[in-house]
């Protein structure tokens, strides 16, 4: 992995799976969540490629996904500080992000209760939803514990990667 931290610093990473490993969609997905978490805010592009399958992430500045969406969305209005950006330099939740492009199911099938619900407990590596592509269910879990706070994305709906799915009050 030497390698690919070498490539982060540079800000271009690529990946070449093509070496028959059958690596998959989600696989690629969650390799490309780690490299930009390892890379930091320096990464601009990152190509990961395996077999035929190429998939590119590319941004300017900072991944929007950074930002909390309050924030994000009260730049766009005058010059000065509102309440938005008040309440965001505020808000210390944590964030789950999606791991993959993708419809994001709160519920293991439509039946079936959710997974996790506003005021519900939850521990790191604890399943909080899941992401289909094109058939393929990539399950999301929660990377710290605390108290589930919000659900952000309505079920059903599609998500972007590295889109905000749900926040944690930290215990």
């Amino acid at each position: 992995m030497s390698a690919t931290e070498a490539d982060a610093v540079t800000g271009v990473d690529t990946i070449d799976t093509a070496d028959g490993t059958g690596q998959g969609l989600d696989e690629l997905c969650r390799s490309a969540e780690r490299l930009v978490r390892l890379a930091g805010p320096g990464l601009s592009r990152l190509q990961l490629t395996s077999g035929g399958t190429v998939v590119v992430v590319e941004w300017n500045g900072a991944p929007a996904a950074a930002q909390p969406p309050s924030a994000a969305a009260s730049h766009g209005e005058g010059g000065g500080v509102g309440e938005g950006e008040a309440h965001a330099e505020e808000d210390t939740r944590a964030r789950v992000l999606s791991p993959c492009v993708g419809t994001f199911y709160h519920r293991p099938q439509p039946d079936a209760p959710p997974f996790v619900k506003p005021g519900d407990a939850v521990t790191p590596g604890q399943q909080i939803g899941v992401v289909e592509a094109m058939k393929l269910m990539t399950p999301v879990s929660a990377q710290t514990a605390g108290l589930v706070a919000e659900l952000l994305v309505p079920d059903g709906e599609p998500v972007e990667f590295g889109q905000p799915l749900l926040a944690i009050e930290p215990a």
